[in-house]
């Protein structure tokens, strides 16, 4: 028997799942049961992260081990709100960039002595649409920032 939530239509669940960060609607969602479990696989819901203080899977996971290339391409935005665990960001773009193909927001804090090739890289080469920054800047992340293929918006805030 349905409950009352699988009456409603998977484009609607979509729609509101668009909204719950990703580490939330996997731990509310998952393995709940089928129809859940086929909306999270689906192709059509796009991912956005918000990489905070509090996650345990700083402690639990490094660098997103166990998330398959399926859901690391439907990732849309990624968000660091942190300066702890700054670190992670360039060794999770490091490891993954390749399989972001869909990311359209970065926003990060950085450091000059922190920019590493594989970053300027991914930004040069990268469909980024939104990027905000908080850093020291220096010549070839300005670079990077102006090459970028679709970059529309960018938030800059200098040190």
């Amino acid at each position: 028997m349905k409950t009352y939530a699988e009456h409603l239509p998977i484009e609607l669940w979509i729609l509101i799942f668009r909204y719950i960060e990703i580490h939330d609607l996997f731990r509310a969602f998952t393995n709940l049961n089928n129809y859940f479990n086929r909306i999270l696989a689906s192709n059509h819901l796009l991912f956005y992260i918000q990489l905070r203080k509090d996650d345990i899977f700083y402690k639990e996971q490094t660098i997103f081990p166990s998330w398959s290339t399926t859901i690391l391409n439907r990732i849309i935005s990624l968000k660091l709100s942190t300066k702890k665990h700054r670190k992670y960001i360039f060794q999770f773009l490091n490891l993954h960039g390749k399989e972001l193909i869909r990311l359209k927001s970065l926003t990060i804090e950085i450091y000059e002595r922190e920019i590493c090739p594989s970053c300027i890289d991914f930004l040069k080469y990268h469909s980024i649409e939104y990027l905000s920054l908080k850093c020291i800047p220096n010549q070839v992340l300005i670079e990077a920032i102006l090459s970028s293929p679709k970059l529309c918006k960018c938030r800059l805030y200098f040190w």
